[in-house]
């Protein structure tokens, strides 16, 4: 176990002595998981509607969604969210499993938005 500082928050807590991209506090982790989940509904929605490759900068995409800009960058330094110049850095097999993760999650949010619609 390690003593660690929330990069998000700035309190500290005891880790499980997990590596991560950046060390996010379990409070502050479920807060950003949340703001993922609005951020990638905001940007999978408004690219179908102003096409596959709009731009949107960090300080944009957070005043649609009503955030601080912390919480993007912090998105994007975990991987969560992808920039131009990230998308740059992976090689061709990063890029083909970032695009299976996608595949995947594609198919289990068509499974339960189905489920929804039947009141399950």
């Amino acid at each position: 176990m390690t003593l660690r500082v929330c990069e998000y928050c700035g309190k500290a807590w005891i880790d499980g002595g997990e590596n991560k991209p950046a060390p996010l506090c379990p409070p502050c982790t479920e807060e950003l998981n949340g703001i993922y989940m609005l951020a990638w509904s905001y940007l999978r929605d408004s690219t179908a509607e102003f096409g596959r490759h709009r731009k949107i900068t960090a300080q944009q995409l957070a005043s649609e969604l009503g955030i601080d800009v912390k919480a993007i960058d912090m998105l994007v330094k975990m991987g969560k969210i992808q920039t131009e110049s990230s998308a740059d850095e992976k090689t061709p097999e990063e890029r083909e499993k970032s695009l299976e993760t996608l595949r995947q999650l594609r198919k289990g949010l068509r499974r339960s938005s189905r489920h929804d619609r039947r009141g399950r």
